[in-house]
Parts: structure tokens; sequence; C-alpha cells
């Protein structure tokens, strides 16, 4: 056998490595999906609010709990008062859909973090709105599946594209945080603030 030969060869070989570790990882993740943490969860709630009867968002929607939406056939919410079981109930079944958007989103491994980060994100913007409804993800996720030591500060300035209306800014500069550096901390002062919004 040729040098030529034996260098193709070794090619073939690599390249079928390279596409079972590929079916090995996403028979992995089909199987096994990642969940939200407890201190992901502690974290929507403390930027969602939690409301045991209905209230206006800055959009004027009716809502409830932990940011759930009335929605038409959901119309008892608007008088009743929820209890603690119900809230949570409610978050669990509204926050799964984001979920399960997260592990169909990522095709590479990530942090506990990175994910909680993202699904705040998403509950936050909605599916559709991170461009999840025309089979497209948000540019930060694409960044994250293209590259695995990325650069932190583009991570961040990405996320906080999405920082609009204002009274959401500092949510989000938490998410870009808790995302690159794994900080849960529910506080910010304004001057790290502001240098999350000037990236």
């Amino acid at each position: 056998m040729g040098r030529e030969e034996k260098l193709i060869e070794i090619v073939i070989k690599v390249i079928i490595i390279i596409a079972l570790i590929y079916l090995i990882y996403r028979g992995y993740r089909y199987f096994i999906k990642m969940k939200i943490s407890k201190k992901g969860i502690d974290f929507i709630k403390f930027h969602e609010g939690v409301r045991y009867k209905m209230y206006r968002d800055t959009q004027g929607y009716p809502t409830i709990g932990v940011g759930h939406l009335i929605k038409s056939n959901e119309q008892y919410l608007m008088t009743k008062t929820l209890t603690e079981k119900e809230v949570d109930d409610l978050f669990k079944k509204d926050i799964q859909e984001f979920v399960d958007a997260a592990n169909e989103a990522f095709v590479v491994p990530v942090n506990q973090h990175e994910f909680d980060a993202t699904i705040s994100f998403l509950f936050n913007v909605g599916k559709g709105w991170a461009g999840f409804g025309n089979h497209e993800i948000a540019s930060f996720i694409k960044y994250r599946n293209s590259i695995g030591n990325y650069d932190k500060n583009r991570m961040k300035s990405l996320i906080m594209r999405f920082r609009n209306p204002p009274e959401i800014q500092g949510r989000r500069a938490k998410e870009a945080r808790l995302f690159t550096e794994g900080n849960y901390s529910e506080s910010m002062s304004a001057a790290e603030l502001n240098s999350y919004l000037n990236l």
C-alpha cells in the first residue's frame, strides 16, 4: 500500500470515529436531557416575581404566578388566588417548553449555569422572539455551539442585544453574567451594569 493510500485510509478512519462520537453524543442528548437547576428556578422566580393573584404585566397582559400569561381558555385565573403548589405546578408546566427548546438548540455540551441562563432568557423573551419560531436560534446559542472556549465579552454582548425595553436591562445583564461567569447573585452594582450596557 502506497503512502497516499495509507493517508486516505487514516483520513477515512478519523472521519468514521468523529461520526461515531457525534452519533453517540446525539443519542445521549436524546435520552438524557438537561434540566434547569434549583438555583436556576430561584433566579427566574426572583426576576419574574411570584404573584398569587392576577396582575397586568408591563405590556398590560393579564399575568399570574411566575410570569404566566393568562390564556383565553384560562379565564378562571382572572379571579383565582393560587396556592403555593398551584404556582409551582403552573411554573413547571410553563418552563418545560423552554427546557425542551434549549436541549434541542444546544448541540455541544454546556455547563449548568449556561443552561440555566438560557432558560431564563428564553422564558423572558419567548422562543419566537429569539428566533425559535423560524427554526433558528438566538445568536449567543449559535456562538456557543460553534466554539468551545468562547470570548466572554463577545458572549455577553450577544446576550445584551436583547435588552429592550429598558426595565429588563438589569435582568439581561445578570443573565449574561450567569452564562459567562456562573454567578447566580440577584444583585448587581450600577457600575457593573453599566459595563454590560457599554459592551
